[in-house]
C-alpha cells in the first residue's frame, strides 16, 4: 500500500503537459499517489497532461483504493465514484 507506484491519467485531449504531485484527499501522511521510487515516505513529481477543472483523472490498479476497502464516512467524506475498466 505504502510507496506503490500507479499508473496516473488525466483524461483530455490537451498536448501539454506538466509536473504534478498526486495526493488523495484524506489528511494522511501515508495518502501519497506519486511516492518517489524506492522511498514511499518521499514525494515525486509525474508528468501528466496539463489537467483543468472537471477533467477526469483515473489512477490505475488501486486496490486498497476501491469502495470494498473503504471506511464508510472517513473524515466525513462521500464515498467515492468506483468505475469498473475492462
Amino acid at each position: 500500500l505504502y510507496g506503490s507506484r500507479h499508473t496516473i491519467e488525466v483524461m483530455n485531449e490537451s498536448s501539454t503537459t506538466k509536473e504534478y504531485v498526486v495526493v488523495g484527499h484524506n489528511c494522511e501522511s501515508g495518502d501519497i499517489l506519486s511516492p518517489s521510487n524506492g522511498n514511499p515516505e518521499e514525494i515525486e513529481t509525474r508528468t501528466l497532461k496539463e489537467a483543468r477543472i472537471g477533467d477526469e483523472v483515473r489512477i490505475y490498479d488501486t486496490g486498497a483504493y476501491c469502495a470494498s476497502m473503504r471506511a464508510k464516512g472517513y473524515n466525513s467524506f462521500p464515498d467515492a465514484i468506483e468505475v469498473m475498466v475492462d
